[in-house]
Protein backbone atom coordinates (compact mmCIF):
# COMPACT_ATOMS: atom_id res chain seq x y z
CA UNK A 1 0.00 0.00 0.00
CA UNK A 2 2.92 1.96 0.49
CA UNK A 3 4.00 1.92 -3.11
CA UNK A 4 0.59 2.92 -4.06
CA UNK A 5 0.33 5.81 -2.10
CA UNK A 6 4.23 7.11 -2.77
CA UNK A 7 2.32 6.90 -7.09
CA UNK A 8 -0.71 8.91 -6.15
CA UNK A 9 -2.64 5.27 -6.93
CA UNK A 10 -6.39 5.02 -5.72
CA UNK A 11 -9.24 2.53 -7.24
CA UNK A 12 -9.16 2.39 -10.64
CA UNK A 13 -6.42 4.85 -11.73
CA UNK A 14 -3.31 3.58 -14.20
CA UNK A 15 -0.09 5.29 -14.07
CA UNK A 16 1.86 4.69 -17.12
CA UNK A 17 5.64 4.66 -17.71
CA UNK A 18 6.05 5.12 -20.82
CA UNK A 19 5.88 8.06 -23.79
CA UNK A 20 9.28 10.12 -24.64
CA UNK A 21 9.90 12.36 -22.17
CA UNK A 22 6.30 13.30 -21.39
CA UNK A 23 4.30 14.00 -18.72
CA UNK A 24 1.56 11.86 -17.52
CA UNK A 25 -1.13 13.17 -15.05
CA UNK A 26 -3.38 10.58 -12.53
CA UNK A 27 -4.54 12.34 -9.44
CA UNK A 28 -2.45 15.43 -9.31
CA UNK A 29 0.54 13.79 -10.18
CA UNK A 30 3.18 14.25 -12.83
CA UNK A 31 5.98 12.05 -14.18
CA UNK A 32 8.82 13.12 -16.55
CA UNK A 33 9.25 9.90 -18.27
CA UNK A 34 11.58 7.74 -20.78
CA UNK A 35 10.41 7.28 -24.28
CA UNK A 36 8.62 3.41 -24.21
CA UNK A 37 4.62 3.93 -24.29
CA UNK A 38 3.24 1.20 -21.95
CA UNK A 39 6.26 -0.66 -21.39
CA UNK A 40 5.54 -0.26 -17.39
CA UNK A 41 1.85 0.10 -16.27
CA UNK A 42 0.62 0.15 -12.74
CA UNK A 43 -2.91 0.11 -11.87
CA UNK A 44 -4.86 -0.32 -7.79
CA UNK A 45 -7.53 -2.95 -9.50
CA UNK A 46 -10.46 -5.00 -7.19
CA UNK A 47 -9.09 -7.57 -6.36
CA UNK A 48 -9.90 -11.05 -4.32
CA UNK A 49 -7.16 -11.51 -0.98
CA UNK A 50 -3.97 -12.22 -2.23
CA UNK A 51 -1.50 -14.17 -0.14
CA UNK A 52 1.29 -12.45 1.03
CA UNK A 53 3.72 -13.50 -1.61
CA UNK A 54 3.49 -12.02 -5.25
CA UNK A 55 1.40 -13.85 -7.61
CA UNK A 56 2.97 -13.58 -11.52
CA UNK A 57 1.42 -14.77 -15.01
CA UNK A 58 3.28 -14.47 -18.06
CA UNK A 59 1.68 -13.80 -21.18
CA UNK A 60 3.90 -14.07 -24.48
CA UNK A 61 5.95 -10.91 -24.12
CA UNK A 62 4.12 -9.30 -20.89
CA UNK A 63 4.95 -10.48 -17.52
CA UNK A 64 1.93 -9.66 -15.24
CA UNK A 65 2.32 -9.55 -11.25
CA UNK A 66 -0.39 -8.33 -8.47
CA UNK A 67 0.41 -7.65 -5.29
CA UNK A 68 -1.26 -6.83 -2.15
CA UNK A 69 -1.95 -3.44 -0.96
CA UNK A 70 -3.27 -3.48 2.66
CA UNK A 71 -6.57 -2.41 1.22
CA UNK A 72 -9.78 -4.03 1.83
CA UNK A 73 -9.99 -6.56 -1.66
CA UNK A 74 -7.33 -4.10 -3.52
CA UNK A 75 -4.12 -5.13 -5.33
CA UNK A 76 -1.68 -3.44 -6.91
CA UNK A 77 -1.34 -4.30 -10.70
CA UNK A 78 1.82 -4.36 -12.45
CA UNK A 79 2.41 -5.13 -16.00
CA UNK A 80 5.84 -5.38 -17.37
CA UNK A 81 5.83 -5.54 -21.89
CA UNK A 82 9.07 -7.65 -22.35
CA UNK A 83 10.16 -6.59 -25.62
CA UNK A 84 14.06 -6.40 -25.69
CA UNK A 85 14.22 -3.45 -27.88
CA UNK A 86 11.89 -1.07 -25.76
CA UNK A 87 13.65 -2.79 -22.35
CA UNK A 88 17.01 -1.69 -23.92
CA UNK A 89 16.27 1.48 -24.54
CA UNK A 90 14.66 2.10 -20.77
CA UNK A 91 17.94 0.96 -19.98
CA UNK A 92 19.90 3.20 -21.79
CA UNK A 93 17.71 5.99 -20.26
CA UNK A 94 18.38 4.88 -16.69
CA UNK A 95 21.97 4.65 -17.58
CA UNK A 96 22.68 7.96 -19.06
CA UNK A 97 20.31 9.31 -16.18
CA UNK A 98 23.07 7.71 -13.69
CA UNK A 99 25.86 8.81 -15.30
CA UNK A 100 24.48 12.87 -15.10
CA UNK A 101 24.05 12.15 -12.02
CA UNK A 102 27.61 11.26 -11.32
CA UNK A 103 29.03 13.71 -13.66
CA UNK A 104 26.75 16.74 -11.27
CA UNK A 105 28.73 14.97 -8.32
CA UNK A 106 32.41 15.30 -10.31
CA UNK A 107 31.71 19.20 -10.65
CA UNK A 108 30.03 19.22 -7.66
CA UNK A 109 33.12 17.85 -5.73
CA UNK A 110 35.94 20.00 -7.73
CA UNK A 111 33.81 23.34 -6.50
CA UNK A 112 33.81 22.51 -3.15
CA UNK A 113 37.56 21.50 -2.82
CA UNK A 114 38.19 24.64 -4.46
CA UNK A 115 36.04 26.61 -2.33
CA UNK A 116 37.51 24.93 0.87
CA UNK A 117 41.07 25.33 -0.93
CA UNK A 118 40.26 29.52 -1.65
CA UNK A 119 38.68 29.68 2.44
CA UNK A 120 41.58 28.16 3.65
CA UNK A 121 43.88 31.04 1.58
CA UNK A 122 41.83 34.08 2.33
CA UNK A 123 38.49 33.36 4.37
CA UNK A 124 35.83 34.21 2.37
CA UNK A 125 37.45 36.76 -0.09
CA UNK A 126 39.75 33.57 -1.23
CA UNK A 127 36.62 31.80 -1.95
CA UNK A 128 35.33 34.54 -4.31
CA UNK A 129 38.35 34.58 -5.74
CA UNK A 130 38.98 30.60 -6.38
CA UNK A 131 35.36 30.38 -7.72
CA UNK A 132 36.25 33.43 -10.38
CA UNK A 133 39.51 31.95 -11.66
CA UNK A 134 37.79 28.66 -11.91
CA UNK A 135 35.69 30.20 -14.49
CA UNK A 136 35.94 28.88 -17.89
CA UNK A 137 37.92 30.91 -20.11
CA UNK A 138 36.99 32.16 -23.52
CA UNK A 139 37.30 29.28 -26.44
CA UNK A 140 40.07 30.67 -29.20
CA UNK A 141 39.48 27.26 -31.50
CA UNK A 142 37.80 28.66 -34.35
CA UNK A 143 37.42 25.35 -36.70
CA UNK A 144 37.93 26.18 -40.29
CA UNK A 145 40.07 24.67 -42.30
CA UNK A 146 43.20 27.24 -42.33
CA UNK A 147 42.74 26.56 -38.22
CA UNK A 148 42.62 23.04 -38.47
CA UNK A 149 45.76 22.14 -40.80
CA UNK A 150 47.60 24.99 -39.07
CA UNK A 151 47.44 23.38 -35.57
CA UNK A 152 46.73 19.96 -36.42
CA UNK A 153 47.64 19.41 -39.84
CA UNK A 154 44.32 18.36 -40.54
CA UNK A 155 42.30 19.10 -44.45
CA UNK A 156 38.60 19.39 -44.68
CA UNK A 157 37.06 15.94 -46.53
CA UNK A 158 34.22 16.58 -48.54
CA UNK A 159 31.53 14.65 -49.32
CA UNK A 160 32.62 13.58 -52.54
CA UNK A 161 35.49 11.75 -50.92
CA UNK A 162 33.64 9.62 -48.99
CA UNK A 163 29.76 9.60 -50.13
CA UNK A 164 29.03 6.53 -48.13
CA UNK A 165 30.28 8.07 -45.10
CA UNK A 166 28.78 11.39 -45.26
CA UNK A 167 25.92 10.06 -46.11
CA UNK A 168 25.81 8.06 -42.24
CA UNK A 169 27.39 11.00 -40.98
CA UNK A 170 24.08 12.83 -41.84
CA UNK A 171 22.12 9.80 -40.70
CA UNK A 172 23.47 10.07 -37.10
CA UNK A 173 23.62 13.62 -36.72
CA UNK A 174 19.79 13.58 -37.15
CA UNK A 175 19.21 11.28 -34.93
CA UNK A 176 21.04 13.33 -32.18
CA UNK A 177 19.06 16.47 -33.69
CA UNK A 178 22.03 18.19 -33.99
CA UNK A 179 21.62 21.83 -36.20
CA UNK A 180 24.37 20.93 -38.68
CA UNK A 181 26.83 17.83 -38.92
CA UNK A 182 30.08 17.85 -38.01
CA UNK A 183 32.50 18.86 -40.39
CA UNK A 184 35.19 15.93 -40.96
CA UNK A 185 38.74 16.14 -41.30
CA UNK A 186 41.14 14.05 -42.34
CA UNK A 187 44.73 13.72 -40.75
CA UNK A 188 47.44 11.84 -42.64
CA UNK A 189 48.78 9.45 -39.92
CA UNK A 190 48.92 6.25 -41.10
CA UNK A 191 50.73 5.11 -37.99
CA UNK A 192 47.67 6.49 -35.95
CA UNK A 193 44.32 4.98 -34.96
CA UNK A 194 42.34 7.79 -33.82
CA UNK A 195 39.46 10.07 -33.96
CA UNK A 196 38.42 13.27 -31.43
CA UNK A 197 35.72 15.99 -31.48
CA UNK A 198 35.92 19.47 -31.35
CA UNK A 199 33.67 22.14 -30.78
CA UNK A 200 29.30 22.02 -30.03
CA UNK A 201 26.33 21.17 -31.00
CA UNK A 202 26.30 24.52 -33.05
CA UNK A 203 30.11 23.96 -34.93
CA UNK A 204 31.69 21.56 -34.58
CA UNK A 205 34.23 19.10 -35.98
CA UNK A 206 35.55 15.27 -36.25
CA UNK A 207 38.92 14.47 -37.01
CA UNK A 208 39.81 10.53 -38.44
CA UNK A 209 43.23 9.46 -38.93
CA UNK A 210 44.54 7.53 -41.70
CA UNK A 211 45.45 4.78 -39.77
CA UNK A 212 41.56 4.55 -39.07
CA UNK A 213 39.82 4.81 -41.70
CA UNK A 214 41.98 1.96 -43.43
CA UNK A 215 42.13 -0.21 -40.74
CA UNK A 216 38.04 -0.17 -39.54
CA UNK A 217 34.92 -0.94 -41.63
CA UNK A 218 32.33 0.93 -43.03
CA UNK A 219 30.32 -0.34 -40.00
CA UNK A 220 32.80 0.53 -37.52
CA UNK A 221 33.55 3.83 -38.61
CA UNK A 222 30.06 5.13 -38.42
CA UNK A 223 30.30 3.66 -34.99
CA UNK A 224 33.31 5.94 -34.29
CA UNK A 225 31.55 8.84 -35.27
CA UNK A 226 27.95 7.56 -33.55
CA UNK A 227 30.38 8.20 -30.20
CA UNK A 228 31.83 11.04 -31.14
CA UNK A 229 28.63 12.78 -32.32
CA UNK A 230 27.30 12.07 -28.71
CA UNK A 231 30.11 13.86 -27.31
CA UNK A 232 29.22 16.80 -29.50
CA UNK A 233 25.57 16.46 -28.65
CA UNK A 234 26.25 16.03 -24.97
CA UNK A 235 28.68 19.72 -25.41
CA UNK A 236 31.56 17.38 -23.54
CA UNK A 237 34.39 19.68 -24.55
CA UNK A 238 32.31 22.85 -22.61
CA UNK A 239 32.19 20.25 -19.24
CA UNK A 240 35.74 18.81 -19.72
CA UNK A 241 37.12 22.44 -20.26
CA UNK A 242 35.82 23.62 -17.18
CA UNK A 243 36.59 20.70 -15.61
CA UNK A 244 40.44 21.53 -16.74
CA UNK A 245 39.63 25.25 -15.72
CA UNK A 246 38.65 23.91 -12.02
CA UNK A 247 41.49 21.37 -11.47
CA UNK A 248 44.17 24.43 -12.68
CA UNK A 249 42.40 26.22 -10.13
CA UNK A 250 42.67 23.69 -7.10
CA UNK A 251 46.37 23.34 -7.59
CA UNK A 252 46.99 26.85 -7.58
CA UNK A 253 44.82 27.88 -4.92
CA UNK A 254 46.26 25.34 -2.84
CA UNK A 255 49.88 26.27 -3.36
CA UNK A 256 48.60 29.76 -2.11
CA UNK A 257 47.14 28.47 0.60
CA UNK A 258 50.11 26.39 1.49
CA UNK A 259 52.28 29.43 1.37
CA UNK A 260 50.19 31.63 3.54
CA UNK A 261 49.95 29.36 6.43
CA UNK A 262 53.66 28.54 6.12
CA UNK A 263 54.63 31.37 8.33
CA UNK A 264 52.92 30.69 11.23
CA UNK A 265 54.32 29.35 14.29
CA UNK A 266 52.04 26.52 14.61
CA UNK A 267 50.86 25.00 11.58
CA UNK A 268 48.03 22.33 11.42
CA UNK A 269 49.59 19.23 10.01
CA UNK A 270 46.11 17.63 8.87
CA UNK A 271 45.26 21.07 7.33
CA UNK A 272 48.36 20.96 5.36
CA UNK A 273 48.33 17.34 4.48
CA UNK A 274 44.75 18.39 2.64
CA UNK A 275 46.06 21.02 1.21
CA UNK A 276 48.88 19.19 -0.21
CA UNK A 277 46.23 16.12 -1.75
CA UNK A 278 43.94 18.57 -3.22
CA UNK A 279 45.49 18.90 -6.65
CA UNK A 280 45.65 15.06 -6.72
CA UNK A 281 42.12 14.66 -5.58
CA UNK A 282 40.96 17.59 -8.60
CA UNK A 283 42.37 15.24 -10.55
CA UNK A 284 40.90 11.86 -9.35
CA UNK A 285 37.54 14.10 -9.58
CA UNK A 286 38.18 15.32 -13.38
CA UNK A 287 39.40 11.64 -14.42
CA UNK A 288 36.08 10.30 -13.17
CA UNK A 289 34.05 13.10 -15.01
CA UNK A 290 35.86 11.93 -18.10
CA UNK A 291 34.94 8.32 -17.48
CA UNK A 292 31.66 9.00 -16.99
CA UNK A 293 31.48 10.74 -20.05
CA UNK A 294 32.95 8.10 -21.97
CA UNK A 295 30.48 5.90 -21.14
CA UNK A 296 27.57 8.37 -21.26
CA UNK A 297 28.93 8.69 -24.97
CA UNK A 298 29.09 5.16 -25.60
CA UNK A 299 25.53 4.60 -24.54
CA UNK A 300 24.33 7.74 -26.48
CA UNK A 301 25.79 5.74 -29.62
CA UNK A 302 23.68 3.23 -29.54
CA UNK A 303 20.48 4.97 -30.43
CA UNK A 304 22.50 7.07 -33.60
CA UNK A 305 23.38 3.76 -35.14
CA UNK A 306 21.49 0.25 -36.63
CA UNK A 307 24.67 -1.63 -35.57
CA UNK A 308 25.37 -1.40 -32.05
CA UNK A 309 27.92 -4.66 -32.46
CA UNK A 310 30.14 -2.50 -35.28
CA UNK A 311 30.74 -0.23 -32.15
CA UNK A 312 32.08 -2.73 -29.83
CA UNK A 313 34.29 -4.81 -32.63
CA UNK A 314 35.80 -0.80 -33.63
CA UNK A 315 36.67 -0.36 -29.62
CA UNK A 316 38.08 -3.78 -30.26
CA UNK A 317 40.40 -3.20 -32.43
CA UNK A 318 41.50 0.12 -30.83
CA UNK A 319 42.96 -1.59 -28.06
CA UNK A 320 44.70 -3.94 -29.94
CA UNK A 321 46.04 -1.01 -31.66
CA UNK A 322 47.28 0.68 -29.10
CA UNK A 323 48.48 -2.24 -27.07
CA UNK A 324 49.82 -4.13 -29.95
CA UNK A 325 48.27 -7.24 -28.56
CA UNK A 326 44.98 -9.66 -29.58
CA UNK A 327 42.21 -8.43 -28.92
CA UNK A 328 41.38 -8.09 -25.33
CA UNK A 329 39.12 -10.80 -23.23
CA UNK A 330 35.96 -9.74 -21.58
CA UNK A 331 36.40 -11.21 -18.58
CA UNK A 332 39.53 -9.51 -18.07
CA UNK A 333 40.30 -8.00 -14.91
CA UNK A 334 41.97 -4.62 -13.67
CA UNK A 335 43.09 -3.70 -10.23
CA UNK A 336 40.96 -0.84 -8.97
CA UNK A 337 43.55 1.34 -8.06
CA UNK A 338 44.53 1.96 -11.50
CA UNK A 339 41.16 2.50 -13.29
CA UNK A 340 40.90 5.71 -10.69
CA UNK A 341 43.60 7.36 -13.18
CA UNK A 342 42.39 6.39 -16.52
CA UNK A 343 40.93 8.98 -18.02
CA UNK A 344 38.79 6.96 -19.87
CA UNK A 345 36.92 3.12 -18.88
CA UNK A 346 39.09 -0.22 -19.40
CA UNK A 347 37.94 -1.03 -23.03
CA UNK A 348 36.47 -4.59 -22.11
CA UNK A 349 34.59 -2.62 -19.63
CA UNK A 350 32.96 -0.20 -22.16
CA UNK A 351 32.34 -3.90 -24.55
CA UNK A 352 30.43 -5.61 -21.55
CA UNK A 353 28.56 -1.80 -21.08
CA UNK A 354 27.27 -1.96 -24.93
CA UNK A 355 26.58 -5.78 -25.01
CA UNK A 356 24.52 -5.09 -21.84
CA UNK A 357 22.51 -2.11 -23.32
CA UNK A 358 22.46 -3.34 -27.35
CA UNK A 359 20.43 -6.52 -25.95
Amino acid sequence: MVCARLLGLTRGSVFHFGHPYAERRHNGWTRAVPAIDGLVTLAVVPGRTLPASPRYATCGAMVAVELATGGSNLSLSVRICGRAREASQVQRYLHRELNGRHSGLAIAGMLLLLAVCGWIADGEDGVRKAIAFGGLRPDDLTISPDVMARRFGASLLRPSNLPDLFARLHDISRRAHLPRPPDLYYLPAPGSMNAYALGGPRRSAIVLTDGLLRRMSEDEVAGILAHEVAHISNNDRFAMDWATSLQRAVAITALAALAATRGEMVVNTALAAFLRSAPSIGQLLYLALSRSRELDADARALDLIDHPQALATALNKLEAFHASAQPIQLQAVEDSATRLWRSHPATWERIGLLAQLAY
